[in-house]
């Protein structure tokens, strides 16, 4: 009887211990990188773990059986990301990708590989789609009933790797062509019959997805969107930041994560069907206002200085009336030039004449533009700094600030105790409203503010003052 009490409290004990210590939930609000050399690896690809793990969490639940992952990433080189990705196919989750750029990859290949293994072929270019040749996530047909498969001295079996353990990481056969990648990513359109079985995919637009016909542009977005994660559902991730090596070593990013909002998570399920099709999305300014997020999806047609949506909500800054002391603004911009870049600058320096305080730090603008923004530091007295670093002797800037935001406390609009984030992919630069796939997202929150400040204040401490100040 001993041995059987015994028995059973190990066995308790082995249950309790196995099962985990609390449920997984994507933290929300921002998220932001350190890179090196001032940042560990942890601080190094913070971002991109935090997305990686929400992946990893994502399956076939009760509420949610048919669970899908959207990625938009401008590059992807990680081969933990493009794992993340895998394993969730094979958990019978729809993972659909679109990229712009880095298919040459040895991650990116193999993810292509996968997930567009079971995809429909049109080998000889007449437009017919043939039936694949392998199965879901690339695993092997079933042999035909009827008869066995022929023997035939081509066939090699699967290429699986494995980690430490021995766990299996990947399904590629290894054997795609170049041209067969490149092909198999002109394949999925809208319609869900070109996604295969699993319904996975990826895909490169040509030029923007939803811009110019005529290939002008490219696909900038960044955005990570999970139907369910963990016991969070509709999770959607803005970010600065893609899937890749840069993405953490090269510059600061940022990124915010939002759950259970439906209406935000269905508003990149719509666009990013609509990427998929690399057609001209109609050219209206998309937005959706989902409590305090305003998500604003691009291009736009027939853009200019009086419609740039970015510039309305610069002019909605009040530098007197504020309940919060003097209004705030503060600035950390990766790109910056060109005409649109000027005229954004000007309504920044601006500010400081009215009444704010204001301070910018720059990231990577044009040679032009960082000779007007100094001349507009000097001038206005505005603080500026520049968060670029050459870290290898080279004469080449590796390291910089690659975020996009700007930030507001004080008067805003009609609210006098206004805290607002104003974040997302877009750069200031020409083009950046009506020629590429964008995404930004404005965020009025005091939690957000207070995140987003922390982290303009630590960029601020390692980049170096160049004008302004007094």
């Amino acid at each position: 009887m001993r041995r059987i009490v015994l028995c059973l409290v190990l066995l308790c004990g082995l249950v309790l211990t196995s099962a985990p210590a609390f449920a997984y939930v994507p933290k929300e609000g921002g998220t932001f990188n350190v890179p090196p050399p001032w940042g560990d690896t942890e601080q190094t690809y913070r971002i991109i773990r935090h997305v990686e793990e929400a992946i990893r969490q994502v399956r076939p639940t009760a509420d949610d059986p048919t669970p899908i992952i959207l990625i938009s990433a401008y590059l992807m080189d990680r081969k933990p990301s493009s794992d993340a990705l895998i394993g969730a196919c094979r958990r019978g989750v729809s993972v659909r990708v679109i990229l712009d750029s880095g298919i040459g990859t040895k991650s990116a290949q193999n993810l292509i590989e996968v997930l567009n293994g079971d995809n429909p072929r049109d080998t000889d270019g007449d437009g017919v789609l043939e039936p694949p040749r392998r199965g879901p996530c690339n695993t092997p047909l079933p042999p035909p009933v009827e008869e066995p498969p022929p023997a035939s001295p081509r066939l090699m079996p699967d290429r699986v790797e494995t980690d430490a353990l021995g766990r299996e990481l990947e399904s590629s056969t290894g054997d795609w062509s170049q041209k067969r990648i490149v092909n198999s990513l002109a394949i999925p359109t809208d319609s869900q019959a070109t996604w295969g079985s699993d319904g996975s995919y990826v895909t490169q637009c040509v030029g923007s997805c939803r811009g110019n016909a005529n290939g002008a542009g490219n696909m900038h977005s960044k955005f990570y969107a999970m139907s369910n994660s963990g016991d969070a559902r509709w999770v959607s991730m803005i970010s600065s930041s893609n899937l890749n090596l840069g993405g953490g070593e090269y510059g600061w990013n940022d990124l915010y994560t939002t759950s259970n909002r439906q209406k935000t998570f269905e508003g990149y399920r719509q666009i990013h069907r609509e990427m998929t099709e690399d057609k001209p999305g109609g050219g209206e300014l998309r937005e959706v206002v989902d409590g305090p997020f305003t998500t604003r999806f691009f291009p736009m047609a027939k853009a200019t200085m009086a419609n740039d949506p970015v510039l309305d909500d610069l002019n909605k800054i009040r530098c007197r009336g504020s309940s919060l002391g003097r209004t705030q603004v503060h600035v950390s911009m990766f790109g910056w030039r060109g005409t649109r870049g000027t005229y954004l600058a000007d309504k920044v320096f601006s500010l400081k004449g009215q009444g704010c305080a204001v301070s910018v730090i720059f990231g990577a603008p044009s040679k032009q533009m960082a000779i007007y923004l100094r001349q507009k530091a000097r001038a206005t007295g505005v603080p500026l700094y520049n968060s670029r670093w050459d870290l290898t002797g080279d004469d080449r800037k590796e390291l910089r600030a690659h975020t996009k935001y700007v930030l507001v406390k004080g008067a805003y609009g009609d609210n006098n105790t206004a805290y607002e984030v104003m974040t997302g992919s877009a750069n200031w630069v020409d083009g950046g409203l009506d020629k590429g796939d964008e995404n930004t997202l404005n965020i009025s929150l005091r939690s957000a503010w207070t995140e987003y400040k922390r982290n303009w204040e630590q960029i601020r401490k390692h980049s170096v003052r160049v004008a302004g100040g007094r």
